[in-house]
Formats: C-alpha cells, sequence, structure tokens
C-alpha cells in the first residue's frame, strides 16, 4: 500500500492559525465589539481562520485557492 507524506510544518502552521482564531482572534474581537446578541460568531470563526491561514501559510511555495460551498466561502492551500 503506497504511503502519504505529511508535511509536518504545514500542518502545524495549519493548526495554530485554526488555534490562534478561535482561542484568540474571536474572542478578543467579540470583546472588542459587544453585542445584545452574536449570531455572526459561527461564520466569524470561519473568517478569522481563513485570515490567520492567509497570513501564516502563505509563501512563495503555498497557495490558498478561494472556493465556495453554497453561500460559504472558505480557502484550501495548494503548494
Amino acid at each position: 500500500m503506497d504511503e502519504v507524506g505529511i508535511n509536518q510544518a504545514l500542518l502545524q502552521k495549519i493548526v495554530y492559525s485554526i488555534g490562534r482564531a478561535v482561542e484568540h482572534d474571536l474572542p478578543e474581537y467579540l470583546q472588542e465589539h459587544r453585542k445584545e446578541t452574536n449570531n455572526a460568531t459561527v461564520q466569524l470563526r470561519g473568517d478569522f481562520i481563513n485570515d490567520d491561514l492567509r497570513r501564516n501559510l502563505v509563501d512563495e511555495e503555498i497557495q490558498l485557492i478561494p472556493f465556495k460551498r453554497f453561500v460559504w466561502e472558505g480557502r484550501i492551500n495548494h503548494s
């Protein structure tokens, strides 16, 4: 059976980006922009993840490719 190689450095950057978005960016945003309700929180989480992926992954070897799933937009990397 063929083995799939895993780029550990890339995987670490992805995990870091997700963690930063959920543990830092979103709570900071919610504290600075207090609302009566926070219905947009679910979508904001994805927005912060995509921003952090762009900030932490993209370089001369890796690019993020935009895609849509119904009204939701995401990013996938390509190296």
